[in-house]
């Protein structure tokens, strides 16, 4: 086990609940439905924060009621730090009054789950079913009518508003409608950048551009 793991544990032990309300593997288990990225850890260092890292991919957790997204209501959608996959709606957060970003579901496929024994007594993790990293730890002391607490650590996700300019794939859409992906090289292969399908009535000024500047240069 590693030190920073138990540590971290610890400090989130006053918001766990009894041990018999904590949620068994079998009770909320999860199996992604997206297709994992084979990468290694060190891959996304330079894609996060030092402390986004540290949570998403040595499993540590961060101080309760360090994020600002432990008390952010706007409508959106929470997306993974690191390679932003889509995990969360607003509509299914709530006030846990524990510190951390609290959800009652995630988006249907985009989990996954796996009991851990960190601190002794198993608790489900569960991680983003792209890139693996680790979002948080999942019980069944929420509100019906799941009465499931999604537990996630604010460094771990990334809010965007509906309708907005969708950072990962940088087109305008509907979210949680499914963005195509990343704006990084791992959608399309190391050392490209990835090019998305356009939503209908989007107008791509790319070769227009191009035409522009070929004219200024032969001025």
């Amino acid at each position: 086990m590693k030190r920073r793991t138990l540590l971290s544990g610890l400090l989130a032990a006053p918001a766990l609940p009894l041990l018999s309300s904590t949620a068994s593997a079998e009770d909320a288990f999860h199996v992604s439905q997206v297709d994992a990225l084979d990468l290694p850890a060190d891959y996304w260092r330079d894609k996060v924060s030092d402390a986004a890292w540290d949570v998403l991919f040595e499993e540590a957790t961060e101080r309760p009621g360090s994020s600002p997204l432990d008390k952010h209501y706007e409508p959106g959608t929470y997306l993974c730090a690191a390679c932003y996959l889509p995990l969360f709606s607003s509509e299914h957060k709530f006030d846990s009054k524990t510190g951390w970003p609290s959800f009652t579901q995630p988006l249907e496929g985009h989990m996954g789950t796996r009991q851990d024994f960190a601190l002794i007594w198993p608790r489900t993790e569960y991680h983003c079913g792209r890139c693996g990293g680790h979002q948080g730890h999942v019980f069944n002391d929420g509100p019906a009518p799941r009465g499931e607490r999604w537990c996630n650590n604010g460094l771990a996700l990334t809010f965007i508003p509906p309708a907005s300019r969708c950072r990962p794939c940088e087109v305008t859409h509907e979210v949680p409608s499914p963005c195509p992906g990343p704006a990084r090289p791992v959608a399309a292969g190391l050392g490209q950048r990835a090019r998305h399908p356009r939503p209908a009535g989007h107008r791509d000024g790319g070769v227009f551009r191009r035409l522009l500047l070929v004219y200024r240069v032969r001025l």
